[in-house]
C-alpha cells in the first residue's frame, strides 16, 4: 500500500514543505499587519471626529455666552469630562460693527483629546 520514497524524493518533499511554510507564514504576517494598521487608522479617525465635536461644543458654548452679553475678547478653555482630557480652547474676538448696528465676532476653537487636535473657525453676528 505505501510506497517507499527514495532519499532524493524525501529531500525534495522536505524542501517543498519548508517553502510552503515560509510562504504561508509571510502571508499570515502580512494579514496581521494590515489588520492592525486598519485598527489604528479607525481609532485615529474616531478620535479626530470626537475632537471636531469637542471644538464645535466649545464654540457653541462661547456663542451662547456672547449672546447672553459676555463679549469680552480672549481665550477660554472648556473641559468636557472628569479627567480633563477632552478640552476646547476657544479664542473669541470682536471683528467689526456693521452699519445697521450689529456686531461681528470671530471664533477659533481647538478641540483636543490627548494628543489629537482639530480646529474650526467661524464668524457670527448679533
Amino acid at each position: 500500500m505505501f510506497h517507499k520514497l527514495s532519499g532524493c524524493k524525501r529531500g525534495f518533499m522536505l524542501a517543498y514543505a519548508l517553502i510552503l511554510m515560509v510562504i504561508f507564514s509571510a502571508l499570515g504576517v502580512s494579514i496581521v499587519s494590515m489588520l492592525s494598521t486598519s485598527s489604528i487608522t479607525s481609532s485615529e479617525n474616531l478620535l479626530s471626529l470626537q475632537c471636531l465635536f469637542v471644538a464645535e461644543s466649545g464654540a457653541e458654548i462661547r456663542i451662547r455666552e456672547a449672546l447672553e452679553g459676555d463679549i469680552s475678547n480672549g481665550s477660554r478653555i472648556y473641559t468636557f469630562n472628569d479627567a480633563k482630557n477632552y478640552k476646547a480652547e476657544v479664542n473669541f474676538k470682536k471683528i467689526a460693527d456693521t452699519p445697521d448696528g450689529k456686531e461681528i465676532f470671530s471664533i477659533y476653537s481647538t478641540g483636543s483629546i490627548f494628543n489629537v487636535k482639530r480646529r474650526i473657525f467661524l464668524k457670527f453676528w448679533r
